[in-house]
Protein backbone atom coordinates (compact mmCIF):
# COMPACT_ATOMS: atom_id res chain seq x y z
CA UNK A 1 0.00 0.00 0.00
CA UNK A 2 1.26 3.48 -0.87
CA UNK A 3 0.19 6.51 1.11
CA UNK A 4 0.75 10.24 0.68
CA UNK A 5 -0.83 13.38 2.07
CA UNK A 6 -3.98 14.17 0.10
CA UNK A 7 -4.37 17.29 -2.01
CA UNK A 8 -7.16 18.05 -4.47
CA UNK A 9 -7.66 20.80 -7.02
CA UNK A 10 -10.75 21.45 -9.15
CA UNK A 11 -11.15 23.61 -12.26
CA UNK A 12 -14.72 24.92 -12.66
CA UNK A 13 -15.65 25.95 -16.21
CA UNK A 14 -18.80 26.65 -18.17
CA UNK A 15 -19.48 25.67 -21.76
CA UNK A 16 -21.27 28.84 -22.90
CA UNK A 17 -19.08 31.59 -24.36
CA UNK A 18 -19.45 34.93 -22.52
CA UNK A 19 -22.64 33.83 -20.74
CA UNK A 20 -24.73 34.16 -23.92
CA UNK A 21 -22.64 32.93 -26.85
CA UNK A 22 -21.90 29.63 -28.54
CA UNK A 23 -22.36 26.54 -26.39
CA UNK A 24 -19.41 24.15 -26.56
CA UNK A 25 -19.64 20.42 -25.91
CA UNK A 26 -18.04 18.50 -23.08
CA UNK A 27 -16.30 16.46 -25.78
CA UNK A 28 -14.42 19.62 -26.81
CA UNK A 29 -13.27 20.01 -23.20
CA UNK A 30 -12.24 16.34 -23.10
CA UNK A 31 -10.16 16.78 -26.27
CA UNK A 32 -8.39 19.81 -24.77
CA UNK A 33 -7.68 17.87 -21.58
CA UNK A 34 -6.44 14.83 -23.51
CA UNK A 35 -3.91 16.94 -25.45
CA UNK A 36 -2.65 18.52 -22.23
CA UNK A 37 -2.28 15.29 -20.25
CA UNK A 38 -0.61 13.54 -23.19
CA UNK A 39 1.91 16.38 -23.42
CA UNK A 40 2.91 16.52 -19.75
CA UNK A 41 2.04 13.03 -18.48
CA UNK A 42 -0.91 13.49 -16.16
CA UNK A 43 -4.34 12.09 -15.31
CA UNK A 44 -7.42 14.25 -14.67
CA UNK A 45 -11.11 13.61 -14.23
CA UNK A 46 -13.89 15.51 -15.98
CA UNK A 47 -17.40 15.65 -14.58
CA UNK A 48 -20.43 17.34 -16.16
CA UNK A 49 -22.21 19.92 -14.03
CA UNK A 50 -24.89 22.58 -14.34
CA UNK A 51 -24.50 26.11 -13.02
CA UNK A 52 -27.62 27.88 -11.78
CA UNK A 53 -27.02 31.58 -11.23
CA UNK A 54 -29.10 34.74 -10.90
CA UNK A 55 -31.29 35.07 -14.00
CA UNK A 56 -29.65 32.18 -15.84
CA UNK A 57 -27.97 28.83 -16.04
CA UNK A 58 -25.52 26.90 -18.18
CA UNK A 59 -23.94 23.50 -18.48
CA UNK A 60 -20.30 23.08 -17.66
CA UNK A 61 -17.78 20.73 -16.15
CA UNK A 62 -15.35 20.26 -13.30
CA UNK A 63 -11.82 19.00 -13.87
CA UNK A 64 -10.28 17.14 -10.94
CA UNK A 65 -6.62 16.75 -10.09
CA UNK A 66 -5.41 14.79 -7.06
CA UNK A 67 -2.25 13.80 -5.25
CA UNK A 68 -1.96 10.28 -6.65
CA UNK A 69 0.18 7.87 -4.59
CA UNK A 70 1.44 5.97 -7.64
CA UNK A 71 2.97 9.15 -9.11
CA UNK A 72 3.30 11.53 -6.15
CA UNK A 73 3.57 15.27 -6.78
CA UNK A 74 3.84 18.16 -4.41
CA UNK A 75 0.74 20.38 -4.01
CA UNK A 76 2.55 23.26 -5.76
CA UNK A 77 3.05 21.15 -8.89
CA UNK A 78 -0.57 19.96 -8.90
CA UNK A 79 -1.75 23.56 -8.59
CA UNK A 80 0.65 24.66 -11.35
CA UNK A 81 -0.83 22.00 -13.66
CA UNK A 82 -4.35 23.18 -12.79
CA UNK A 83 -3.50 26.78 -13.62
CA UNK A 84 -1.90 25.78 -16.93
CA UNK A 85 -4.84 23.58 -17.96
CA UNK A 86 -7.36 26.14 -16.69
CA UNK A 87 -5.84 28.90 -18.82
CA UNK A 88 -5.88 26.65 -21.88
CA UNK A 89 -9.54 25.71 -21.31
CA UNK A 90 -10.49 29.34 -20.72
CA UNK A 91 -8.84 30.40 -23.97
CA UNK A 92 -10.01 27.51 -26.16
CA UNK A 93 -13.61 27.61 -24.91
CA UNK A 94 -13.67 31.43 -24.87
CA UNK A 95 -14.66 31.68 -21.23
CA UNK A 96 -14.55 35.06 -19.53
CA UNK A 97 -13.84 33.49 -16.13
CA UNK A 98 -12.99 30.15 -14.59
CA UNK A 99 -12.45 29.21 -10.97
CA UNK A 100 -9.78 26.95 -9.51
CA UNK A 101 -10.37 25.61 -6.00
CA UNK A 102 -8.02 23.97 -3.51
CA UNK A 103 -8.62 22.94 0.09
CA UNK A 104 -7.27 26.34 1.15
CA UNK A 105 -8.23 28.89 -1.53
CA UNK A 106 -10.37 29.69 -4.54
CA UNK A 107 -8.82 31.52 -7.50
CA UNK A 108 -10.81 33.29 -10.21
CA UNK A 109 -8.99 33.67 -13.53
CA UNK A 110 -10.24 36.21 -16.04
CA UNK A 111 -9.62 36.12 -19.77
CA UNK A 112 -7.88 39.39 -20.66
CA UNK A 113 -8.73 38.86 -24.36
CA UNK A 114 -12.49 39.02 -23.76
CA UNK A 115 -14.13 42.29 -22.81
Amino acid sequence: MKEIKTYTVQIWCGLKEHYDGQIHSIEEAETICQKYVNFIGLCVTITSTKYIYTDGNETGFVIGLIAYPRFPKEPEEILKNAFELGKILMSELRQYRITITTPEKSYMLENENIK
